[in-house]
């Protein structure tokens, strides 16, 4: 598929064996409204479902997926991941990016923003994502909930109404093999890094990421084991500061192999009531030392450095 350069494009969804998108410059947009009574497609299920599911781009059942880009996807929603209008279940599967039963893609130099879903969204698919642009998504700003593997360099990440990265397979899913390598996730509601479905998530690894704060929640209690995860050489540029409830700033559950090594995340602690913790690890199995191999300052509340926050081992000793 060859578009002229620059040109300005209706939403479309697009099957078949090999495609190549050489669009430079081409924008794909909704137009101002979230719900457009436009003839759905023939793969629609009904057109309420499209009207709901419409995302910019829908990409299904293709072997081979390679769009070089520039190519920006602009949503209906410029207020997405800002306020209380964000996320409004109505158009929350309207998505920059649709992809769907990819054999192999390489997608690279796209930007989606004004998303009211995810801004790009995988499953049952595998590739290779570079440099992608994310601004105002009323969800996720990466979203893969099955297939793999997924590669993803340098992705550019901000104004995110819920996680910056999100890898939440469904039940009798799976998500096996996900890279995720520098780049940077600013200004998002929920988690820097998001894995907490009951299916397995396996064989990840997230290295030399800048983030405002390194808020990871991987698996839950009566989930799926996971396996081979690797968090290493990521850098915040805020202190973590939570109240006694929580786990800390990152929390692993059930995992076999597990590696968490060179971050750097300074934690704030306000006093007895308030959260110190930087990791919280329960039920996993091959952990590395993570108190000794991470760099977690801990401040007090006037500015003051008084250690290192706290590794907890909920169910065993620390390594």
């Amino acid at each position: 598929m060859t578009v002229p350069s620059g040109i300005t494009l209706d939403p479309i969804g697009v099957e078949g064996r090999s495609l190549l998108i050489d669009a430079p410059d081409a924008v794909w947009e909704t137009g101002d409204s979230p719900v457009e009574e436009a003839t759905p497609p023939y793969w629609a299920k009904s057109p309420e479902w499209w009207w709901r599911k419409r995302s910019v781009l829908s990409v299904n059942d293709w072997e081979r997926f390679d769009a070089p880009g520039p190519l920006t996807l602009v949503g209906a929603n410029p207020d997405a991941g800002h306020g209380s209008d964000w996320n409004d279940n109505r158009y929350e599967f309207q998505h920059g990016l649709w992809a769907d039963r990819i054999g192999g893609f390489t997608i690279r130099d796209w930007t989606a923003r004004n998303i009211w879903g995810d801004g790009f969204y995988f499953r049952r698919s595998a590739g290779w994502l570079h440099r992608p642009v994310i601004r105002v998504a009323g969800r996720q700003g990466i979203a893969i909930v099955s297939g793999g593997p997924y590669v993803i360099t340098d992705p550019d990440i901000a104004d995110i109404g819920r996680s910056a990265i999100d890898l939440e397979p469904l039940k009798g899913n799976r998500v096996d093999g996900v890279t995720i390598k520098g780049g940077s996730c600013h200004e998002f509601d929920g988690s820097w890094v998001a894995a907490v479905s009951g299916s397995p998530v396996n064989d990840v690894t997230i290295s030399d990421m800048t983030a405002d704060v390194l808020k990871l929640r991987c698996g839950s209690d009566g989930g799926e084991r996971r396996t081979n995860w690797t968090i290493e050489n990521n850098s915040a540029t805020e202190a973590f500061d939570a109240g006694g409830g929580s786990p800390g700033v990152m929390k692993f559950e059930n995992v076999d192999g597990l590696t968490v090594r060179g971050n750097v995340q300074p934690v704030t602690w306000r006093g007895p009531d308030r959260c110190r913790t930087a990791v919280t690890v329960i039920g996993c199995t091959g952990v590395n030392d993570i108190a000794a191999e991470n760099d977690f300052p801990l401040y007090d509340r006037a500015g003051e450095l008084i250690g290192q926050a706290d590794v907890v081992y909920l169910d065993r000793e620390a390594p």
